[in-house]
């Protein structure tokens, strides 16, 4: 589980570096995305409806949810977050847009959050130290109970009688 965790641990690193670099980001009907320092999360819903164009018409009154989309992966040289960083690099918002297409109204409404990536470098590495940690405990006190029975058999022990 230690070397799982330190495996993590290095290669977020090695994103966190390339993040600065290339824009990576998974896609689907919200996405994650690597860019700045930063990992964005964002929660998509999509919705649609025929569109009512004439000038009395409700427009999107009957929404309803789009099909998911397939998983796709894109890297860009560069890249736009939809939140921005605030203390400490972490970040939220949440907002919609409406706009029609092919004679649909669409409307999608989004929340996005940031995790920076030096949250994540520095809890990976917490296993393998407690690890360590532990180790070394459980030595230490495996030592003192060999000592502490050492001295007790030596005390236990009946002298050796003298030569005259």
């Amino acid at each position: 589980m230690s070397v799982v965790s330190l495996i993590l641990c290095l290669t977020t690193v090695g994103l966190w570096v390339r993040s600065y670099s290339v824009c990576s980001e998974f896609t689907q009907t919200g996405w994650v995305k690597s860019a700045e320092g930063e990992i964005e999360v964002v929660y998509m819903t999509e919705l649609s409806s025929p569109a009512n164009v004439n000038e009395h018409g409700e427009h999107g009154a009957e929404l309803a949810p789009e099909p998911p989309k397939p998983l796709d992966f894109q890297e860009h040289p560069t890249g736009a977050l939809m939140a921005q960083p605030t203390a400490f690099g972490f970040g939220s918002s949440e907002g919609s847009h409406f706009y029609m297409q092919d004679e649909k109204f669409y409307e999608s409404v989004w929340k996005a959050y940031l995790i920076p990536y030096w949250l994540p470098v520095t809890v990976f590495p917490l296993l393998p130290t407690l690890w360590v940690v532990d180790r070394r405990r459980m030595r230490n006190k495996r030592r003192q109970a060999r000592r502490a029975a050492a001295a007790a058999a030596a005390q236990a022990a009946p002298e050796p009688a003298q030569p005259s």
